[in-house]
């Protein structure tokens, strides 16, 4: 899994902003088009909406570098972790991505 990366997103006078730095270098995240649950939109957090789908999946497709995977995993990664986001700004590791993973994957036993 992409460990090393960092995700940041701030809100200002234009909007959401949303970046992934791998290395030394923040890009913007890529938006993910899933066709098949959500019509594209921009990135949200702190809610449970459109946004916030969009961006859980566009931080997994990225972490992951598996669209098949962060497609199976985006709801849980939303209700987990997205929704619950800082609303002005946020910070997340490679790291506590791969630890949410986890723990809804053991849910996901549990359940089974």
């Amino acid at each position: 899994m992409g460990g090393g990366a960092k995700y940041f997103g701030e809100r200002n006078g234009f909007g959401c902003g949303v970046f992934v730095k791998h290395d030394s270098r923040w890009v913007p995240l890529r938006l993910q088009i899933n066709k098949a649950k959500y019509s594209p939109a921009d990135f949200d957090w702190g809610c449970m909406c459109r946004g916030a789908a969009q961006l859980s999946l566009a931080i997994l497709a990225d972490h992951l570098n598996n669209k098949s995977r962060a497609l199976e995993l985006f709801e849980d990664f939303e209700f987990k972790v997205v929704a619950h986001l800082n609303r002005n700004e946020w910070l997340l590791s490679g790291e506590e991505i791969d630890r949410a993973i986890s723990e809804i994957q053991e849910r996901s036993k549990e359940v089974a």
